[in-house]
């Protein structure tokens, strides 16, 4: 049976959600969505991505919940339609909180059991800090962020090629390639869906609202169709 890879875009909504849920101040989250780090900062942050994981993750009436964010919520939908083995690779823009909320996702599979056999998110290692070139990592996009004075074209640029060579390693071992454009930056949009047109891959979106999931473009693309 061929298997599912699942690309997976990450945003803040594991933040939002919870921001939503608690009486409190979020000031990590705020403050950290004011700055808009990049990863280059990510370890100099340590102590406040620590807190600001800590606070979410011990709060466990939400973060127990199976839609505490858009990428686990899709995640478990998509699994659930296509009833498929799938193996979820989550790229993440070049941002401190896009890259936390990666991990969060990642830890929150592994702390659930489901039928994802396994979600992969890696840091570059940290003796190649800083984080000079695209080759050093799968699952981050270097420059894709809207800091001010940023290259924002070099950050598109940069997730075309880790789109294709995705793409092209789950073709090369005979699986399904599909996007789950759920989360994470709706600017991408458009490049996104022209690339999966031009190499033939399935985009998938969940409606938050109505936890249903439509497969873009709709006449092409059904998914049970598309595993058989």
């Amino acid at each position: 049976m061929k298997k599912l890879k699942l690309i997976t875009f990450v945003g803040t909504s594991l933040f939002e959600n919870f921001q939503k849920c608690t009486t409190d101040r979020f000031i990590e989250f705020e403050n950290l969505a004011e700055q808009l780090p990049t990863f280059a900062e990510w370890y100099h942050l340590g102590n406040k991505t620590k807190k600001l994981s800590a606070k979410v993750t011990k709060q466990k009436r939400f973060w127990q919940k199976d839609r505490c964010s858009a990428e686990v919520g899709s995640i478990l939908k998509i699994a659930e339609q296509t009833n498929q083995t799938i193996e979820v690779h989550l790229l993440a823009t070049d941002t401190t909180l896009s890259v936390l909320a990666a991990v969060l996702v990642k830890q929150w599979f592994a702390e659930n059991h489901t039928n994802i056999t396994k979600v992969h998110f890696e840091l570059p290692p940290e003796k190649t800090h800083p984080f000079d070139a695209q080759s050093k990592s799968r699952h981050i996009v270097k420059n894709l962020n809207f800091k001010q004075g940023n290259d924002y074209e070099a950050g598109l640029w940069n997730l075309r090629q880790v789109l294709d060579n995705e793409v092209n390693l789950a073709k090369k071992a005979g699986d399904i390639c599909m996007l789950n454009i759920t989360a994470g930056y709706k600017a991408i949009i458009p490049m996104v869906t022209l690339l999966a047109y031009a190499r033939d891959v399935g985009l998938l979106y969940m409606y938050d609202e109505q936890h249903s999931l439509a497969s873009t473009p709709l006449i092409k693309y059904d998914l049970k169709s598309l595993i058989k």
